[in-house]
């Protein structure tokens, strides 16, 4: 039997320890290959926010109107879709008017019933209420909108025309914006872009209602079949060192809608020059 205790030990050979990281070359090639990667990736990233933006707007108009016609059938009780259209001034993107919309139940009494000629739905501080940009308390509001809700950039005096603003809003934001068209059965964008083919009385060129019957009529007294194109754009471009705003129209959005209720949207595009 091999006595162990006297078997000779040799030393294991000496290793320098290993030393793991990276050096400051490999470090600054890394934050290269990062750095051009997010400045190669920014302008499609800040182009697909915008469309985004863009056809949300676009699918919220369209359900709620969809949902205004839904309510009045159901209920029984006419539905006004009042519409505000932003104004700019001098395309500067400083808004005197908030562009949105509001969808309210016309009825009166108790219990209510149907009445096109409720205060709620003659009432003409519906764009100056939005403009609050606070709820309107009326229990007979089914939705209120405010495209520009979110806020924006302000700035004033010498840059008072310079502006970014959040998300979007109706028609040509500024007179730099060229109108692009329409949709199918519509003439071209108006500077709102609140385009309805309805009779008239004075103000009210910017509302219509659904009836109990899914029909889309005037206000005017007559109820007569009305229909219509809503544009919606991107806001204006923050410009730098005095160069004018651009506008991107393939961000433009049409939502249409028929006398009989029918529903559409549509979607600038630039390679056709048309909507789709």
């Amino acid at each position: 039997m091999v006595d162990r205790r006297k078997q000779t030990s040799f030393p294991r050979p000496w290793r320098r320890p290993t030393e793991d990281g990276f050096t400051l070359v490999e470090l600054l090639v890394v934050m290269f290959i990062v750095g051009l990667v997010a400045l190669t990736a920014a302008p499609y990233l800040r182009q697909g926010i915008k469309s985004s933006q863009s056809n949300t707007a676009a699918r919220t108009l369209y359900t709620d109107l969809a949902l205004a016609r839904s309510l009045a059938v159901k209920t029984g009780f006419p539905h006004l879709v009042e519409f505000c259209g932003g104004v700019s001034v001098d395309g500067s993107g400083t808004f005197t008017a908030v562009p949105g919309y509001m969808v309210i139940e016309c009825s009166s009494g108790t219990p209510p019933v149907a009445d096109f000629g409720a205060s709620q739905c003659l009432s003409t501080s519906v764009c100056a209420e939005l403009s609050n940009d606070t709820p309107s308390g009326l229990a007979t509001v089914r939705r209120e909108v405010n495209l520009l809700k979110g806020g924006y950039e302000a700035e004033s005096g010498a840059n008072s025309a310079v502006k970014a603003i959040s998300g979007v809003t109706f028609g040509v934001v500024g007179s730099g914006m060229v109108a692009t068209g329409s949709a199918p059965s519509e003439p071209a964008i108006p500077a709102d872009g609140i385009d309805l083919a309805c009779p008239t009385s004075g103000a009210a060129e910017r509302r219509f209602f659904f009836t109990k019957d899914g029909q889309a009529v005037s206000d005017d007294g007559s109820r007569s079949p009305c229909s219509g194109a809503l544009y919606i754009t991107s806001n204006l471009e923050k410009s730098k060192g005095g160069v004018s705003p651009t506008y991107d129209t393939s961000l433009n959005r049409a939502v249409e809608f028929s006398a009989a209720g029918g529903l559409h949207v549509y979607k600038w595009d630039t390679s056709q020059n048309g909507w789709r």
